[in-house]
């Protein structure tokens, strides 16, 4: 490029640059002071809820857990009666139990209606004994005794022999279930020793069958072994 071109392009562009500078004064001058930089809008506050409030737990001890098997009079409470004896019923009830021995749900049922009856007979047996007790303290001999006192005292005999009977169909329904149970037992123990016995027979069969197989195969090996020297002799004659 010549000096001259040079110095013309200088000129043109430090006219553009005043244009420039002259235009940005005139937008500044019609629309006033340069606006502020827009400032962030504040987070709204968080409402703070009231914590809620507790109720302290009340102050209370716990109940101690008894110790050991609940009494026998806890399952039968339905059987004593105002003035009877819950330790006497309590052995009386260890007795029978110890005596049958119940092994399972079902005959624990059956030994607590045998216990239930029996509980019953020995008291209506009192209440009979004591009436005729009475009766023969007031009056030696009974064709005295006085109609009212006679009827009442039937009655408690119907009680007494109505729970002899219950006591003899329970002792009998709990003797039928002890007796199935031993015959269960000696019928499984008979298939037990039954199975056994069949094993044992197969396998004494399997070893008869193995040792005849095995004596047959040392008789061919033996007639095979006498047959070659007599093949062989044939042979060569």
């Amino acid at each position: 490029m010549t000096p001259r071109s040079v110095r013309r392009a200088a000129e043109r562009k430090a006219k553009r640059k005043s244009q420039t500078a002259e235009l940005l004064t005139a937008t500044e001058t019609s629309h006033g002071a340069a606006m502020p930089a827009p400032v962030p809008d504040e987070p709204e506050p968080v409402p703070v809820l009231p914590a809620p409030s507790v109720e302290p737990a009340p102050d209370f001890e716990p109940e101690a857990e008894p110790e050991g098997p609940p009494p026998a009079t806890s399952r039968y409470e339905r059987v004593l009666v105002a003035g009877e004896s819950v330790v006497e019923f309590d052995q009386f009830v260890e007795t029978v139990h110890n005596h049958y021995m119940p092994y399972d749900y079902e005959e624990l049922v059956l030994v607590a209606k045998l216990v239930e009856w029996r509980w019953a007979l020995q008291r209506r047996k009192l209440i009979f004994e004591s009436i005729e007790s009475k009766l023969y303290a007031a009056e030696p001999d009974p064709s005295k005794w006085p109609e009212d006192d006679l009827k009442r005292l039937m009655m408690v005999d119907s009680y007494r022999v109505q729970a002899e009977e219950a006591v003899c169909r329970a002792k009998k329904n709990v003797e039928v279930s002890m007796q199935r149970r031993i015959d269960d037992y000696h019928f499984h123990k008979t298939c037990d020793i039954a199975e056994r016995r069949l094993e044992l027979q197969q396998k004494k069969y399997k070893l008869a069958l193995w040792s005849a197989q095995m004596r047959a195969k040392q008789t061919a090996a033996a007639g095979g072994a006498e047959m070659e020297p007599t093949t062989k002799s044939a042979v060569a004659a």
